[in-house]
């Protein structure tokens, strides 16, 4: 869980308006679980691109966070992506988050931030992925390629903005494989099954199969929870109050009326907290992800993407 004390500290009294402070780059490198941290907030997260669609802000100490959605460039394609570069050019400072992972490929749309807001830092994220991998950052290389502070992401996030300007950092032209390297990324024998288009979608079907069997069959899990929720609210409760209102009327109001609706709709809470956690355990373990990017060429062919099925 990422932890931050101190995000950002600005000489607010310079501003007349509130102080914006963007959180931008490409897709799924993550901004939102940035944006929680710094906020405190509980902003869905994914690891597959496109789970934020809008900008979404939060004021906290005076600053406002703005989670924007990923692009890979400036030359907007889509609502999304022109939302976040409007949001960028009318930001006070911009927070560049950048997947350690991908650095090349996120280089251009870094600079392009860089250039069209100069009060910007950069962020990078998995980089202890990057390092299972055998690859590294030389983070003071790549603040001379940029000419920008660069943040490693660690436990405690102190990223300084004084007066809204990062420090000032000069300018060199570096190789870039004085700056980065990507390591070995081997591929696992789970993967390549889940990027399997055929096993993905079969996996997928199973365990859909699977859960609704747990779920809701006789004798099974999800059945016998809201079995005995229902029993404990509908006639053990009602019983109870039964006892101590002796007016029919009231109390058949009250035990079938009002404790009986309510419970016979709380008993399903069971089976739904189920199914919840069965989708939560697709998602976080990449299972999702992997079907939605296998099956995205099928989804293209009617104007859809994988993500239209399996996000």
């Amino acid at each position: 869980m990422l932890r931050v004390k101190r995000a950002i500290t600005v000489d607010k009294s310079q501003y007349k308006s509130e102080y914006n402070v963007v959180l931008a780059g490409n897709p799924n490198a993550g901004k939102t679980t940035l944006f929680n941290a710094l906020t405190h907030s509980r902003r869905r997260t994914g690891n597959f691109h496109g789970v934020t669609t809008a900008p979404f802000k939060k004021t906290v100490g005076g600053v406002t966070y703005i989670d924007v959605p990923g692009s890979y460039s400036f030359n907007a394609y889509t609502l999304e992506e022109d939302s976040a570069t409007q949001a960028i050019l009318n930001a006070n400072a911009v927070v560049c988050v950048i997947d350690a992972t991908t650095l090349p490929s996120a280089l251009n749309l870094a600079k392009n931030i860089i250039k069209a807001n100069p009060h910007t830092v950069v962020y990078l994220t998995k980089l202890s992925l990057l390092k299972k991998r055998g690859g590294w950052v030389n983070v003071q290389n790549l603040e001379k390629i940029l000419g920008v502070n660069v943040f490693a992401a660690v436990k405690t996030l102190r990223c300084g903005i004084v007066g809204g300007l990062p420090k000032s950092v000069q300018i060199e032209n570096i190789a870039l494989d004085k700056v980065y390297y990507g390591g070995n990324c081997k591929i696992t024998t789970a993967e390549k099954l889940l990027y399997n288009k055929f096993f993905s979608v079969l996996f997928y079907v199973l365990a859909l199969v699977l859960t609704f069997y747990i779920t809701f069959s006789p004798h099974m899990l999800g059945a016998i929870a809201k079995e005995w929720l229902e029993s404990l609210l509908c006639d053990k409760l009602s019983y109870a109050i039964a006892q101590i209102i002796t007016n029919p009327m009231l109390s058949s109001f009250i035990c079938d009326g009002i404790v009986g609706g309510v419970g016979g709709v709380l008993s399903f809470i069971p089976q739904l907290a189920i199914l919840y956690l069965t989708l939560i355990l697709l998602d976080e373990s990449g299972i999702s992800s992997a079907l939605t990017f296998v099956t995205d060429g099928l989804f293209q062919k009617v104007g859809l993407s994988g993500r239209a099925a399996f996000s």
